[in-house]
């Protein structure tokens, strides 16, 4: 017997062909970026929010573009470190900053020598409260200095890839380039940042310094950032307190918040942020934040961690923490209760874990939490001879 096959009317082939015909419409559409207004992708999943009172205002997000950005040595590093480990945190929570929404985080420094970023890396872990005898999934910590421009291109593909739906943190974009200021690759380099935020729904965030002499975003690449990027914060040092605050942002403006080292070297961290409404924080004054100071400066600033009393007091002049006089007379105090020494060649003090300091360091070893204030203790590292 022979079997009957049953064709489609000319209707039915009609229909069949306007399907196909919109299909292929809709696929070419999706490839030169159409959007629907039913995507459950083009909602915002944020990672990272600041507390602003009752309401939390969404910092970092999946699949978007942050920019961190202030002049050298103004506490860029340091607020790094606590957007990361308040996502590594429990409770994922550091003052006004929240966790949103848990995820892998790729720490990437091309700037630093290795032993500053696992000194970057401890502190982290320090500041979520995990001990560093651990190796945790959720963190990986990239050292690229010695990797070459393509390479940082490469695994940076790689290591969005492997964090897809997560954080990435760029430590310093401009390594991305070799020349901030040609215009063309500078767009280059942002492009690629917004093509593999978008192809591996992660959040960048990237570091950039600002110009010297104002608050500018370095280069033709901070002029891109600034156009691009969904939301760019500065980072300052005001007196004796570091404030975060909105330079720009598609969305709903960032709150500023200030965090800073009180007399103990705790960390502390505002747990309302900055605005009209807030009550002021109680900030320590000038003088009794002076030891932490010279401690921060020997510390994180110095060459071999030394310097002498002229350059001291000059430093904590110049960032108007305390006038000269006030400067020698705690290098005295700290001298005196051996938290300082000076080197018998140089004559250059340099910090130390003496008793003393230690007695001094670890009068209260935990957190302290009041209304607007929250506090993480973090001990300098001994001085290695």
């Amino acid at each position: 017997m022979k079997e009957t096959i049953n064709l489609p009317s000319t209707e039915e082939r009609e229909v069949a062909l306007e399907a196909f015909s919109e299909n292929m419409v809709e696929e070419k559409n999706r490839s030169l970026g159409a959007v629907s207004v039913h995507d459950v992708e083009a909602e915002d999943t944020p990672l990272l929010v600041v507390r602003e009172g009752n309401e939390v205002v969404p910092f970092i997000s999946k699949g978007g573009l942050t920019v961190l950005s202030g002049a050298a040595k103004n506490g860029k590093s340091t607020a790094l470190t606590l957007l990361m480990a308040a996502m590594l945190k429990e409770d994922g929570k550091i003052g006004c900053l929240e966790r949103a929404n848990p995820c892998k985080i790729g720490y990437i420094d091309t700037e630093q020598r290795k032993s500053d970023t696992i000194r970057i890396y401890k502190r982290i872990l320090q500041l979520a409260g995990l001990p560093e005898e651990d190796d945790y999934s959720k963190l990986v910590v990239y050292n690229q200095r010695a990797f070459f421009k393509d390479e940082k291109v490469d695994a940076l593909k790689e290591i969005c890839e492997e964090n897809r739906g997560g954080l990435v943190v760029l430590d310093n974009v401009t390594d991305y380039g070799n020349n901030i200021n040609d215009s063309e690759e500078a767009q280059k380099v942002v492009e690629m940042l917004l093509s593999y935020s978008a192809q591996y729904d992660v959040a960048l965030v990237a570091v950039i310094h600002t110009n010297k002499g104002d608050k500018n975003l370095r280069g033709h690449i901070g002029t891109f950032m600034i156009q691009k990027a969904d939301t760019v914060v500065l980072v300052e040092k005001k007196r004796s307190c570091f404030v975060v605050s909105n330079k720009a942002s598609r969305r709903q403006e960032i709150p500023d918040f200030r965090f800073w080292y009180d007399e103990n070297n705790q960390l502390c961290v505002e747990e309302n942020s900055v605005s009209e409404s807030a009550p002021n924080t109680t900030m320590p004054p000038k003088g009794d934040i002076a030891e932490t100071a010279i401690v921060d400066y020997l510390v994180e600033e110095c060459d071999e961690q030394m310097a002498t009393k002229r350059e001291i007091v000059n430093y904590l002049e110049g960032e108007d923490i305390c006038k000269k006089s006030l400067g020698y007379r705690v290098l005295s105090k700290m001298l005196k209760n051996g938290m300082l020494e000076e080197d018998s060649q140089t004559g250059k003090l340099f910090y130390c874990d003496s008793d003393a300091a230690d007695e001094l360091l670890s009068d209260d070893n935990q957190d302290i939490t009041d209304q607007n204030v929250c506090l993480f203790n973090y001990s300098y590292p001994q001085r290695r001879f």
